[in-house]
This record gives structure tokens, sequence and C-alpha cells, in this order.
């Protein structure tokens, strides 16, 4: 008996949970709107997921860290979210269904700027088959993932991406100013 109320309320959470989405999948109010649509499109993520995921770790930059991963991996994203929230690093949790710090290498042909020539010196002080052993913050990896996200979903060469970041723009405004780029071509 016990069992079947406990998958009720399973049921009921769910069926609550899908109307909060269906009656306003909005994003709270000041989110970097255009940001969020371009991490669901390159993820190939619904607007409903990504407003689910932005309302329960509403940190734009992790967003495409957790879906990388969680596409990675091949589970869902609410493992990666929970343990995100539990207060685990980025790379613990890659750690943790088997990726490591060379899944979050994005081969370039030129490093600009920091934060990424601390990040590809960490690469590089060590032989390739040392990669998956490399120490990543959440920072690098917070940005190699953006660079392999913008980079890749604007085909946009990734030193573009590393300068403006080093110029200290945020994700969203370079996310905005790659597409506008995209635009004009």
């Amino acid at each position: 008996m016990r069992i079947f109320w406990v998958g009720l309320f399973g049921l009921w959470v769910c069926a609550a949970t899908a109307q909060e989405v269906d009656m306003g999948a909005t994003l709270p109010p000041g989110s970097p709107h255009e940001y969020y649509q371009a991490v669901g499109e390159y993820f190939q993520v619904s607007k409903r997921q990504v407003v689910v995921i932005v309302k329960r770790w509403p940190h734009f930059g992790d967003l495409p860290v957790a879906l990388f991963i969680a596409a990675k991996a091949k589970v869902p994203v609410g493992l990666i979210v929970e343990a995100r929230r539990l207060g685990k690093d980025w790379l613990d949790i890659a750690r943790l269904h088997k990726l490591s710090a060379a899944d979050f290498y994005l081969p370039v042909t030129a490093v600009v700027g920091q934060p990424f020539r601390e990040v590809y010196g960490k690469f590089a002080a060590v032989g390739q088959e040392a990669w998956p052993q490399v120490a990543l913050k959440d920072e690098d990896v917070v940005n190699l993932v953006n660079l392999r996200f913008l980079s890749e979903h604007y085909r946009c060469p990734p030193h573009v991406v590393m300068e403006l970041r080093a110029a200290g723009q945020p994700y969203d405004a370079i996310e905005r100013e790659v597409a506008k780029r995209k635009k004009v071509e």
C-alpha cells in the first residue's frame, strides 16, 4: 500500500511540474533569453526543458555544462543538475559518469587571452595520454564548454569567442555578438 501512495505522489508531482511548464514556460525575469534559446538549440533540448532546468539551477553559464555532461554520459540532465545543487564540482560530476578532463578539451589552432591560456596550458603541460587526469576548476569547465558550444553552434572560430571572453564579456553577451556576426555573413 505504501508503494502505491509513493507512486501516486510521484505521478502527482510529475503532472504538477508538467502543468506548471505547459501553463507558462517562461524564464525568470532578467534571464538571458537568447543565450538559453541557443543552448537549447545546440543541445536539442526543448524550451520547456530549459525552463525547468533554469528554475532548478539558475546559473546561466552552467547550463551548457549540465547539458554537455548529460549528453556525453547519456544520462538525464536532472541527475547532473541535482549533483551540482548538492555542491559537487563539475569535474567530479563528470568523473561520476565516466568522463574526464579530456572530454572537455576542444582542439584549437590558437589560444587567445585568459582564461584560456591557463586552461590550455594545463593540457599542454602533460602528454595527451595524461589529459584525463588534468585538474580542471569549475570555471575551466564552464569556459571550455561555452567555447565549444558557441564556436560550434555559430560556426565561429574559437579565437573569436576567446577574445571576447578575454575582454571580460559574459557568455550571454558573447552569444549575442557571435550571433550578430553570423547574421552579417
